[in-house]
């Protein structure tokens, strides 16, 4: 098993989340996408949970491992 920084774990929930929120349900309209998240209940902040690591895995076979890594976003890469 790979080990990793526990900061780089959280940081790649949360970048993926960020990058996934009308997917995992986050209305078009909502002004506050965190608030969106703490509104909902116990059961469809699970829900959203659930939903993220389908699609987590999706990219990883989609993508290959650490899709992060990449120079995605630098100037002049796409």
């Amino acid at each position: 098993m790979k080990t990793i920084e526990l900061e780089e774990l959280v940081a790649g929930v949360i970048l993926d989340f960020c990058e996934n929120l009308a997917e995992v349900g986050c209305p078009k309209d909502a002004k506050e996408s965190d608030m969106w998240y703490r509104n909902l209940t116990w059961d469809e902040q699970k829900k959203v949970a659930d939903k993220l690591l389908s699609i987590i895995e999706r990219d990883d076979k989609r993508f290959g491992e650490n899709p992060k890594k990449t120079n995605k976003g630098k100037k002049g890469n796409k």
